[in-house]
């Protein structure tokens, strides 16, 4: 009993010791402890290191004083979760255009978000489904109610089911299942079964990540909440892809697009991104912290920008390009206690705020309490 007692201990000593987490943000009262905050900070520039090019990891490059946020050891993994659906859409678009005329703007932002089940969406998820003559049945992640409460209670009181529309990757499993029911030269058993790890859509994604990270190798893959796969990338990796996301297509990927993908991805970058602006809201729903940022809503003089919440305490944003970060920035945020909405945005108006793109820290909401920012010493 000792022995085993002692090993548990030991193995639990040894796990937290490959933790990646930081301390990013604690909050006192009258300078007693009140509460702490541990994650890390991604945030790159998307330049790699002198020596990366030849190095099997290739991880971008954390930008300037911002090292200690992040681990700096490129075998820390990250599950990539919902911060990746908007390149798995940029993926499936060529034959989701071609073979599927009654799609709308709308219906990409639904694919591409994780939303809040309030009734504007459900009503555009089946308009969705019976334009293409599918129900929720034919979708595969779970059945659940919404995340939005008040439509979830106001169904529980109506004792109305759960379904699997009301989950917040229906649209995401709408737009596989659009595409897979193409793929006639699959067999019947994998092209029913679009979450299957091995099926050719989830392949083209890697192919995807490695064009975009100039990495060729696969990367690692789990089961997600909603059961399709999860990539796990390096956070810098992920905070690259943000960074490359939220500006104009390059020539250069342009034509690695052109020279991999037949038809050519290229056209539906820009698609896309304008989806992701213009229809903000369906991306995630009210006070969502995503589709405030979006449209520009969280701080005056921060404009739209490109951003998209994950499950489990995940924020990444992308910068566009300006003045004093002439290639705009990525950024990723994972708050090891979860999805803490609020706790998310006062780390990244922290993060803003040191970068110099807003003016002034955020404010405790009461004037006892103080925010602390570690390694910056704000």
């Amino acid at each position: 009993m000792s022995t085993k007692l002692k090993t548990s201990r030991e193995t639990s000593r040894l796990n937290a010791e490959r933790l990646p987490w930081r301390r990013l943000l604690t909050v006192t009262r009258d300078d007693a402890p009140e509460l702490s905050f541990d994650g890390f900070i991604a945030i790159t520039d998307g330049s790699m290191k002198a020596s990366s090019r030849d190095d099997k990891t290739n991880i971008p490059t954390q930008l300037g004083h911002w090292q200690d946020f992040c681990p700096s050891d490129p075998n820390t993994l990250l599950w990539t979760r919902s911060l990746m659906k908007p390149f798995q859409l940029l993926v499936l678009m060529p034959r989701l255009v071609r073979t599927h005329l009654k799609l709308e703007p709308s219906d990409f932002a639904l694919m591409m978000g994780s939303h809040n089940g309030e009734p504007q969406h459900i009503q555009a998820l089946f308009s969705l489904l019976k334009r293409h003559e599918l129900t929720p049945e034919d979708l595969l992640c779970p059945e659940c109610y919404p995340m939005d409460a008040a439509t979830s209670r106001q169904l529980k009181t109506v004792k109305e089911k759960a379904s699997r529309l009301y989950h917040p990757c229906s649209g995401k499993h709408c737009a596989y299942r659009l595409v897979s029911q193409t793929l006639e030269a699959l067999p019947e058993a994998l092209r029913e079964n679009y979450c299957d790890p091995e099926h050719p859509l989830h392949q083209e994604t890697q192919l995807l990540l490695q064009l975009m990270l100039e990495l060729f190798v696969d990367f690692p893959t789990t089961v997600d909440g909603c059961g399709l796969p999860s990539f796990g990338l390096h956070p810098l990796q992920l905070a690259k892809l943000y960074q490359t996301w939220a500006q104009p297509l390059s020539d250069d990927l342009s034509s690695r697009f052109d020279r991999h993908f037949h038809p050519t991805l290229s056209p539906f970058w820009h698609v896309l991104r304008e989806v992701m602006l213009r229809e903000a809201w369906l991306i995630g729903g009210t006070d969502r912290l995503d589709t405030r940022l979006l449209q520009g809503k969280v701080w005056a003089e921060l404009p739209p920008v490109y951003a998209k919440e994950g499950a489990d305490g995940l924020l990444a944003v992308g910068l566009p390009a300006e003045s004093d970060y002439p290639e705009g920035l990525g950024i990723v945020i994972k708050l090891a206690s979860g999805y803490q909405p609020d706790v998310l945005e006062t780390v990244l108006h922290f993060t803003l705020f040191s970068l110099g793109i807003l003016s002034n820290p955020p404010k405790p909401s009461a004037p006892s309490l103080q925010y602390h920012w570690p390694m910056l010493q704000l």
